[in-house]
């Protein structure tokens, strides 16, 4: 999902059908919302997000269909600029977030 979206907002791209393999519900919306934005204001990134994420529980234990992820998203290398011009867009603040996601058969991600 990072990589999919990564590339869309490196070129400020429509989502490809190929996000929704990856993505739905709220994170899905979310990327394609910013990615929309990006679009209309000519906004492009640079660099990469760095992520470490890891299991933190599945369900149920016998035979799992949902996982737990938590991450720690670290932005502070992928910047926004300007698509016209390449200027850096001061305005946007740069750092760690928490990230957690349950992914599977009905879960709702976030």
């Amino acid at each position: 999902m990072w990589d999919s979206g990564l590339n869309l907002a490196k070129q400020a791209n429509s989502p490809s059908p190929e996000l929704r393999q990856y993505a739905a519900d709220k994170a899905l919306a979310r990327i394609v919302d910013v990615i929309f934005t990006y679009q209309q204001t000519g906004v492009v990134t640079r660099g990469a997000p760095a992520t470490n994420a890891r299991v933190t529980g599945i369900s149920p234990a016998d035979t799992p269909t949902q996982v737990a992820i938590a991450d720690c998203g670290d932005s502070t290398n992928w910047t926004k600029h300007k698509k016209a011009t390449g200027e850096l867009i001061q305005d946007d603040p740069r750092g760690r977030r928490n990230i957690t996601a349950l992914v599977g058969a009905g879960s709702n991600s976030d």
